[in-house]
């Protein structure tokens, strides 16, 4: 017996972890917190590199599978932590969504097309960010990013294909955008 056999399949909202949530499907599901950092977890990230990604990318998957009509999925502009508040980045699985499948709408209500307007596009005209768009991924000033040899740093500039990032284990340096995550 686990958890989700006491699940009420009535007009309730059932608060559960994605792990939880495995075999089950309900009508509406809320995702929230998909920011970097806090999904894909920095810490498993950071510990197990590529492979704790891979494995962040399956719970998510299990998680948007979940919902039968409605799927929502949130993250936050800023996150308070601890006695202050610190910027984020929108989660890097939600780029891998097909476009044609979500609406976005951002903090005011406003609906951006999908097809035209980017989330990240929203989100850096907010807190004042230039994006980078390259063929596959989107950078913008200020992001928190992973390369695999030298752990988590911040883009400090943009430049083609590059980007000046200063890392937190080690030093400032310039790395090819295809190395970043």
């Amino acid at each position: 017996m686990s958890d989700a056999d006491g699940i009420d399949e009535e007009n309730k909202v059932n608060v559960m972890t994605m792990h939880a949530a495995k075999g089950l499907e309900f009508d509406t599901v809320f995702l929230s917190g998909w920011e970097e950092g806090v999904f894909p977890s920095q810490r498993s990230v950071q510990e197990t590199g590529q492979r704790g990604l891979e494995e962040e990318r399956r719970l998510a998957y299990v998680a948007i599978t979940r919902a039968k009509h409605n799927l929502f999925i949130t993250f936050a502009n800023r996150r308070r932590i601890y006695s202050g508040y610190q910027q984020t980045t929108p989660s890097r699985f939600i780029d891998e969504l097909p476009q044609s499948s979500y609406e976005i709408i951002n903090n005011n209500g406003y609906h951006l097309n999908p097809y035209k307007d980017s989330y990240k596009d929203s989100y850096s005209q907010v807190n004042g960010l230039k994006s980078f768009n390259t063929s596959t991924k989107i950078f913008s000033l200020g992001q928190r990013v992973f390369h695999q040899k030298f752990g988590y740093g911040t883009i400090l500039s943009l430049q083609n294909d590059a980007a000046e990032v200063s890392f937190e284990q080690s030093s400032v340096k310039k790395i090819m955008l295809d190395y970043l995550n």
